[in-house]
């Protein structure tokens, strides 16, 4: 029998590109001085060897985990529980491989809670520690997003 490469479940996904929050952090930190090549390989870092790319997750999956998280993560938020929080992103990502989730549950965080020093680091975990976040990348990744979703609704009221 030959020896198979196994056979990648789903399709790749571009955090950078694939994601308007990670469209965001880019561009944020392409403002801040760093390439957005560094900033890819910085993520990338947390891919297993013999891994080259992060995949969607699958949207069965998808939809039954954006249902249950928020409500473990808005306890340990609301309780101040924020080793827990990051906890749940660093199994999310680093042993889940579910960049793409949690991005979807970062931009909930950012936008739904008044926790700077939580983004920050959540943000740094996405990074896998490899890009260190000046004072002025949350105003400015704040900043960028509050443009993306008005650009947004420009596009839409066009239509």
């Amino acid at each position: 029998m030959e020896d198979q490469e196994p056979k990648k479940q789903g399709f790749p996904f571009h955090p950078l590109e694939d994601f308007v929050l990670g469209e965001v952090l880019g561009r944020t930190l392409v403002k801040l001085g760093h390439s957005k090549e560094e900033v890819d390989k910085a993520i990338l870092s947390h891919l297993r060897a013999g891994q080259s790319e992060f995949l969607f997750t699958p949207n069965a999956k998808k939809q039954l985990l954006l249902q249950s998280m928020p409500v473990e993560l808005r306890s340990f938020l609301e309780a101040g529980k924020e080793k827990e929080v990051l906890d749940i992103f660093r199994k999310t990502i680093q042993v889940e491989g579910r960049l793409d989730l949690a991005l979807e549950l970062l931009e909930w965080i950012c936008t739904g809670f008044e926790k700077e020093e939580l983004v920050r680091s959540l943000f740094q975990l996405v990074l896998n520690g490899k890009i260190e976040l000046s004072p002025e990348f949350y105003p400015l990744l704040m900043e960028e997003y509050d443009k993306e979703m008005r650009g947004d609704l420009d596009r839409i009221r066009e239509e």
